[in-house]
């Protein structure tokens, strides 16, 4: 089997694929995340310290989470749908944080990748790819690129020192799932240039009214089998509230395994969380949309995608139910040995004045 590449090698590729007033295009997945946002504004930095080549940076989806945007506003970077930057147009395509076959990214079929620097599993053979780096054991993309930038000889500014070191802490959930010693060693390099009171801004950013309306809603419906926490979120504000609810839920201490499931615009999004280490919810969430979308993920972190026609409602749930049996089935549990994770009864005892802070 060849060598890795190493980082310098990939560098003296990106260099000569860029150069010569090549247009090139960073893709990022559908609703892209800190790390994709990050990773994105660190290689578009690098096209053009490497090559004076100005990237564009497109994506599928939304912009939703309150983080993301923040982090947006305050790199300055600017980020078009890619309904608004057709890939024929480029050059060079590039994708972060995604993979060709994920289905979680605009690349179809008909697009051929040149470079693809990731931190998940390898999806498929990639033929064709030109610069092809993925480190299933880093925690964060943004680790990645960090590396590539000090091997280039770039320190990074200010806010691009944030958001990458944000990306790996957000990726990482502060270092608590799937970090290797190359993620903490740049997280180490980066913070003493980051802005510490963005960091924690990013964070904690305010949320709308409606994101807690859709926190209440999606308690008050979720569930327990055993050690088995479910919710379903029918329609939701943004495709991102999935992850955000399974996160919640397995922070429970009756709950290992959380599965949250919401429809957005034509598609059911699926998010699955663990606590326990060394699981494969990869595997897991393949096997939940086999046959009906696609999914992938890390040891303790998977997602997946169901298009539904017409945006039906109806129709989601019913691949919503066929999912969550499937969840059941692989962890052996009864469907009708349920709790409601919210009860009716601590709801009461709140209204009478115990436990409320009076």
């Amino acid at each position: 089997m060849p060598a890795k590449p190493s980082t310098r090698q990939y560098l003296g590729r990106l260099k000569r694929m860029a150069r010569g007033g090549k247009r090139a295009v960073i893709v990022l997945q559908n609703n892209p995340d800190p790390d994709a946002i990050a990773s994105a504004a660190a290689l578009k930095l690098l096209f053009k310290e490497l090559a004076d080549c100005d990237a564009v940076v497109a994506y599928g989806g939304v912009v939703g989470r309150a983080e993301n945007r923040t982090m947006l506003k305050y790199l300055g970077l600017s980020m078009r749908n890619v309904e608004d930057a057709p890939l024929e147009r480029f050059d060079v395509v590039a994708m972060v944080d995604t993979q060709p076959g994920f289905g979680n990214n605009p690349i179809d079929d008909h697009t051929q990748a040149d470079v693809v620097i990731d931190h998940h599993e390898r999806a498929q053979r990639m033929p064709g790819i030109r610069l092809c780096d993925i480190r299933p054991n880093y925690g964060a993309t943004s680790t990645i690129l960090a590396e590539y930038l000090l091997e280039a000889g770039i320190v990074p500014p200010m806010a691009l020192a944030t958001a990458l070191a944000y990306g790996i802490q957000s990726d990482t959930q502060d270092f608590g799932r799937e970090t290797s010693e190359a993620d903490i060693n740049m997280y180490t390099r980066l913070y003493p240039i980051a802005n510490k009171r963005l960091l924690s801004r990013i964070e904690y950013e305010q949320e709308p009214r409606e994101y807690f309306t859709e926190v209440s809603r999606a308690l008050r419906e979720a569930r327990t089998y055993g050690n088995i926490g479910i919710s379903w979120l029918g329609r939701t504000i943004n495709p991102d509230m999935t992850g955000e609810i399974a996160d919640f839920l397995v922070r429970c201490d009756e709950v290992d395994w959380a599965l949250c499931q919401g429809l957005y615009k034509g598609t059911l999004y699926l998010s699955i969380r663990s606590d326990f280490r060394n699981v494969n919810a990869d595997r897991l969430m393949r096997s939940l949309v086999e046959g009906l979308g696609v999914g992938g993920g890390h040891e303790m972190i998977a997602g997946g995608q169901i298009k539904i026609e017409r945006d039906s409602l109806k129709a989601a749930n019913q691949f919503r139910k066929q999912v969550e049996r499937r969840f059941l089935e692989h962890f052996q549990l009864d469907p009708k040995n349920r709790r409601l994770l919210v009860s009716r009864a601590g709801e009461r005892v709140g209204k009478n004045g115990a436990g409320n802070g009076k």
